[in-house]
């Protein structure tokens, strides 16, 4: 599963298939993405944010799947560029992900 079009065609280029893309990538919109995919039983690996919500963990285990949950990036607010340039220096940042608000 990938979240944009640019990177299904970069896994692509790879080799590796990609069967699922959600519309949105939110909880959500990734279950009912993987719900036809998916049977109970399975296990699951889930990397995710530190601050990522439950719903998707909860959701797959309540349709059966075993989910083992890995860290993969912890989410860290940024309030001004001065800011973002000590914690490169300092070693603590290693991407930055611009996210934009949509309201």
């Amino acid at each position: 599963m990938c979240n944009r079009a640019k990177d299904e065609e970069a896994l692509e280029a790879k080799g590796l298939l990609v069967e699922a893309m959600p519309e949105k990538f939110v909880a959500e919109s990734v279950i009912e993405c993987l719900k036809p995919l998916l049977s109970p039983g399975e296990r699951i690996l889930l990397p995710r944010s530190d601050l990522a919500r439950k719903v998707l963990v909860d959701t797959l285990e309540e349709m059966g799947m075993h989910v083992d949950e890995a860290v993969a990036y912890h989410t860290v607010k940024v309030y001004s560029c001065c800011n973002i340039y000590q914690l490169i220096d300092s070693e603590k940042l290693y991407g930055v992900n611009r996210r934009q608000n949509h309201s």
